[in-house]
């Protein structure tokens, strides 16, 4: 005779099915789990942000470097491998990931930022760079063209290229004359307008100036310089119409595409209403050798604008020391 089976007490067979639908839920993902993101230092000093838990496809808005640090060294971001692959920035989100993950510090050496604000509706779309000048002219530092998306951009300036670490972020801190351009967006070397400063205090870091505080500048574009002077350094100066005087004197550029032209040669504190110019070029890295162009007529400025080009020059001296 086969037997029957007892049934399950009411309330057994209620626990049975409430084990069964939380081990179907536990088994079709992980919506309910948390997941961690470890903030590693990379090598910097100092208290890192907390650990983040967080349930998968959750987002997640990456932290700061909190206490993190590292000497001679700036804090530029987070990758999920240590030195390479994907940038993120700080204030960058991300979706949880189904896993525990840890996130690496990423450095860049210390160097310099211009933060440039209050930037001109009219000028969103240009392309902006500034150079740091020394208050003898001398032009330490640039920056590539970044394209102006709002009221406020950020240049990184480049050691220049006369020094042996060129190229190298500027890390160099005093005060320097900044002279900002801005260009159309892809042109080569068409200024829409210049502006210079007084000395700015600059340090590592953001150094911000505001649009309101730079003045207008003078630049000068060249061309038809004799084809015999390609890869020399070029500097302008200013001159009285009547006497000849000099009135100023621009930074040391460089004679580029065969000769064909110069560009971005500009002058500090300067607003004369008529004037000669005088170009002195020798060649890259030399002072015994150098020959002086002028131009044929005084030029003036007129219509408030700032930007100057010159064709017409004639040879007027040449010297070598021997």
């Amino acid at each position: 005779m086969e037997k029957r089976r007892r049934p399950a007490p009411r309330g057994c067979a209620a626990l049975l099915a409430l084990a069964a639908c939380a081990a179907l839920f536990m088994g079709c993902g992980d919506g309910g789990r948390a997941f961690t993101i470890i903030f590693d230092g990379n090598g910097g000093e100092g208290r890192g942000p907390n650990v983040i838990r967080e349930a998968a496809n959750t987002p997640v808005e990456l932290p700061g470097p909190s206490g993190l640090t590292m000497e001679g060294y700036t804090f530029i971001g987070w990758s999920r491998v240590a030195n390479e692959g994907q940038l993120l920035n700080s204030g960058d989100t991300i979706v949880m990931p189904a896993e525990n993950i840890r996130m690496y510090a990423r450095w860049a050496a210390a160097s310099i930022r211009i933060a440039l604000s209050g930037i001109p509706q009219e000028y969103v779309g240009l392309e902006a760079a500034v150079a740091l000048e020394t208050d003898l002219a001398e032009t330490v530092a640039y920056s590539d063209w970044v394209l102006v998306e709002g009221s406020t951009v950020i240049l990184h300036p480049r050691v220049s290229s006369d020094s042996p670490d060129a190229g190298q972020p500027f890390s160099d801190t005093g005060n320097f004359i900044l002279y900002v351009s801005f260009r159309e967006a892809g042109a080569r070397g068409d200024l829409v307008q210049a502006y210079d400063t007084i000395p700015v205090p600059v340090g590592i870091g953001v150094t911000s100036v505001q649009h309101s505080s730079l003045l207008p500048a003078l630049s000068l574009t060249v061309t038809g310089i004799s084809r015999e002077y390609h890869d020399f350094d070029i500097q302008a100066m200013l001159l009285e119409a009547a006497t000849g005087r000099e009135l100023s004197r621009s930074n040391i550029g460089f004679v580029e595409l065969g000769g064909g032209g110069v560009t971005f040669l500009h002058f500090t504190n300067i607003r004369p209403d008529d004037f000669g110019v005088a170009l002195f070029l020798w060649p890259y890295g030399e002072d015994d050798y150098w020959v002086r162009y002028e131009t044929t007529e005084a030029q003036s400025i007129s219509g408030g604008e700032n930007i100057l080009q010159f064709s017409r020059f004639e040879l007027t001296h040449s010297y070598e020391d021997l």
